[in-house]
This record gives structure tokens, sequence and C-alpha cells, in this order.
């Protein structure tokens, strides 16, 4: 070989090198997944979305987010949300799903409003039903949460007044108990590392904020107020926390506490009649109730809605399930 075409020869492999590590080399040089990672891996999801697009990303997300620890998963998807919305803009919207507590929606959605504000909200709104349909609830809960973070939490009124901006079509579902869930668990964003809070029960207002609330918003409010009390204060709920309240409001604070309870046995219905089963009889229904809605709510447990509700009676049967259906009948392929 002459000193030219040694020279070539070099030179072409140089150029194969070069390109080869442009098209491969990020593959695997690229942020790597850590699934103790403080930023919930939000490089990572960033370079997967752009790498290979959203569906795909959001796909591996799922994966990988079901294989880590519980306490992280929701937040997880929260920052994925986040990441997605800053990347795809509106469009994402339809990447998103039910899994994870609706992760996903809530770090959308309080990414979107914090960009577009209180104006962006019924085009928000108009993309949820395009996407999901009129009950497609999860996402205008989503979006609930995000004009809280906007407007501030000590601002819970001017946040319910704005969801008047979105479909919902029932007193429970939606962007009222997206406010009211984020009103009980605030959640810093991914520049604060993402810290997971939530609000100090009061023994002197055990009952904040749903006794202050306007009429039409009570049975949102205590729907979540039974959600959050299971959650984050398991003594209180154990210790007959609903118990307190009169009326619907005890009632839509069991049916929250039975939803709570459905995310957090998953596929396990057994063990969620169990812990249901602690309270009396009226009450254990209102939570089963409950728990038949949050394994409807999503599709990995969704067989198990109507199990939830299997009482040997067929009256107690039916009644379980006509309350724990939260679309009030407008929903056909609810369990009956």
């Amino acid at each position: 070989m002459n000193d030219v075409s040694l020279k070539q020869y070099v030179i072409l492999t140089i150029a194969i090198l070069v390109i080869g590590g442009i098209l491969f080399g990020s593959r695997f040089f690229g942020p790597q997944y850590d699934p103790q990672d403080e930023a919930y891996n939000a490089s990572y999801w960033s370079y997967s979305i752009q790498r290979s697009g959203a569906p795909s990303a959001y796909q591996e997300f799922l994966v990988r987010n079901s294989s880590t620890d519980s306490t992280r998963q929701h937040l997880a998807a929260h920052v994925f949300g986040e990441v997605l919305f800053k990347i795809e803009g509106e469009e994402g919207i339809s990447v998103c799903d039910a899994q994870f507590g609706f992760g996903c929606y809530h770090g959308f959605f309080g990414r979107a409003i914090s960009e577009g504000g209180v104006e962006s909200i019924a085009r928000l709104d108009a993309a949820c039903v395009k996407t999901h349909g009129t009950l497609g609830t999860g996402c205008q809960h989503g979006v609930g949460h995000g004009i809280l973070e906007y407007v501030g939490y000590d601002a819970l009124d001017e946040a319910l007044a704005l969801c008047a901006e979105t479909t919902q079509l029932t007193s429970r579902l939606g962007c009222t108990s997206g406010v009211f869930m984020e009103y009980n668990s605030p959640l810093a964003g991914i520049s604060d590392g993402l810290v997971p809070t939530t609000r100090a029960l009061d023994p002197l207002n055990l009952y904040e904020p749903c006794n202050e609330v306007e009429e039409k918003y009570k049975e949102s409010c205590f729907h979540e107020l039974g959600a959050w009390v299971l959650s984050h204060h398991a003594d209180a709920a154990r210790a007959g926390f609903c118990e307190g309240i009169e009326g619907r409001g005890r009632e839509s604070c069991f049916v929250g506490m039975g939803s709570a309870i459905a995310h957090k046995v998953g596929p396990y219905p057994t063990q969620g009649i169990e812990m249901c089963a602690m309270f009396g009889e009226n009450d254990m229904r209102s939570c089963r109730a409950g728990l038949s809605w949050g394994f409807f709510t999503v599709p990995e447990t969704r067989l198990h809605a109507l199990e939830a509700c299997g009482y040997t009676e067929e009256t107690q049967k039916n009644a379980c399930l006509r309350l724990g259906d939260l679309t009030e009948g407008l929903d056909p392929t609810f369990p009956s």
C-alpha cells in the first residue's frame, strides 16, 4: 500500500469511527438510569424521550418504575410528566395514563400551567377531552394539581373556581379532586429536589378545609380527605377519622379511603377487603365501594372492581357498586 492509499485508508477509518460515535455512542455513553437517583432520572428520561420518542420512553419508564421502591414510584411519574411537557409541549398529553396514582398527569400539568398560566386551562381541558373523552377524569384531575400549584396554596377558593373552565361531569371526579389532593399533599418541583410533603393533621380542625369550602365542593373534598388520611395519617384513619363527619361527607370520606387502599394493595383485592373490614358495616361498604372504584381506574386491576363489592347478599353488592361508581352511571363499562 503506497503512502497516498494509506493516508486515504486512515482518513476513511477515522471518518467511520466519528460517524459511528455520533450515531451509536450516545446510546452507550448518554445519561444512565439509576433507580436511586435523587432527581428521579430527569436527565435520563429527557434523553430517552428525544432518542426513542415519548411513547416508547414512557413504556420503558413503566417497566423500570414498576420494579423500584413503591415510595418513589408516584414521584418518579411526576418527574416524567414534567420532562414530557418540557420536550413535547401540550402534544405530550396523550402519553400519560392512570398508573402510579396518575403521577404523569400531575407533573405534566404542573409544568404546563406554570408556563401557560390560567389562560391555558380551557385549552388543556380540551386536549384532555380530545385524547381521553369526557370521562377521562384523571386528566382533568392533573389540571387541578397544576392550578393550585400556580395560584398558590393559600388561594384554594380561587383554584376551585378556575375548575369551572374544565369538563367536570360529577362532583367527586376531575379538576376539584386534583386541587384538594394538591392542597393536602403539596409537592416541590424538580429544581427543589422534588420533596414530597403533606400537611399536618390539626386536632382542632380535623376536617380542614372541607368544612369551609362551598357546599358544591364538599363531596370532592371529603373524598380526597379520606384518601389523604389513609395514606399519610394511618393511625387516625384506623381510629375512625371519617366517623366524625356527618351525612354524605362521611360516606365520601370512606369511599376515598377505599380508593387509596386499592392503590396501596395493587392486584390483591383480598388484602383491600380485609383493610376495609376494620370499619363498621355501613362504613365498610363505603370503603369497599371506594376499593372497587380504585381498582376500576387502573387498567391492570380493573378486573378486581367487581370482586371488591363481592357481597353474598345481592342487595349489599348492588349498593356497594352504585356507591363505587363515581361516574354516577355515566360510564356503562363500570360493573353492575
